[in-house]
C-alpha cells in the first residue's frame, strides 16, 4: 500500500479514534494508550488488528509483545507502520480512464436492437 506520511499518520489517528470512541482531538501522540484510554491487552490486540487490516500490513506476534501491549503511543505506532508500508512524496491518484467509445457505441446498439 502506498500512502504519504500525512495519510498514514491520518489512517492510524483515525482508527484508534474509532476504536476509543473519542475525537481526534483527544489523541496525545506521545501519551501511551494505556494512560490515555485505559486500554488493556485485548484493546491493544483489536486495535493493532484493525491497523493491520487497514494498512494490508502483518505485525509479527513477538514484536507485538515488545511494541506495543504495553507501552504503545500513536505516534510509536506511526513510526513503526512507516517502516512496513510504501510511503511516497505525494499522494498516489488513481489512475484516470476514459470510457472506451467503441465498447459504449456497441452496448448501445445492444441494447437499441433488443428494445425493437
Amino acid at each position: 500500500m502506498q500512502m504519504t506520511p500525512l495519510e498514514l499518520k491520518n489512517t492510524i489517528y483515525n482508527i484508534i479514534a474509532q476504536h476509543f470512541d473519542v475525537t481526534r482531538i483527544e489523541i496525545n501522540g506521545d501519551e501511551s494508550l494505556v494512560n490515555a484510554f485505559a486500554a488493556d491487552s485485548l484493546d491493544a490486540m483489536e486495535l493493532l488488528n484493525d491497523i493491520e487490516n487497514s494498512l494490508h500490513i502483518v505485525i509479527p506476534d513477538d514484536e507485538i509483545e515488545v511494541n506495543f501491549l504495553h507501552n504503545a503511543t500513536p505516534n510509536s505506532l506511526v513510526k513503526y507502520c512507516a517502516k512496513r508500508v510504501q510511503l511516497v512524496d505525494t499522494p498516489v491518484k488513481p489512475a484516470q480512464t476514459k470510457p472506451n467509445k467503441n465498447i459504449l457505441a456497441r452496448i448501445f446498439q445492444k441494447s437499441k436492437s433488443r428494445t425493437k
